[in-house]
């Protein structure tokens, strides 16, 4: 699999990871539903990563590993990149006030 990386004090970016791209079909349009798989394993442990990557070809690809902050939980829902119907983002820190 991939090379484990640290940073002295152990894995680096090792809590989960997500990937998102955007699929063709036969006639080669674009599907304006983004897919988007996520997990809390590292990405240089995770077989289903492999297997996606050698099978995924799209125009646009996001990737995100995952270091959280600490006390902050590792979940899936704190993976990204994030969809919501044809929007797929991703971003870096805290987006302070987004509970209200």
């Amino acid at each position: 699999m991939l090379s484990v990386v640290t940073d002295g004090h152990g894995n680096l970016n090792g809590d989960g990871f997500g990937i998102g791209w955007f699929s063709t079909d036969e006639r080669r349009e674009r599907d304006p539903t983004p897919c988007v798989f996520t997990s809390i394993t590292p990405a240089w442990n995770n077989e289903n990563l492999s297997r996606l990557a050698c099978k995924i070809v799209s125009p646009l690809v996001f990737a995100h590993v995952r270091a959280a902050y600490p006390g902050m939980p590792v979940s899936e829902q704190n993976c990204h990149p994030f969809q919501f119907s044809r929007y797929m983002w991703m971003h870096n820190g805290v987006v302070a006030g987004f509970a209200q």
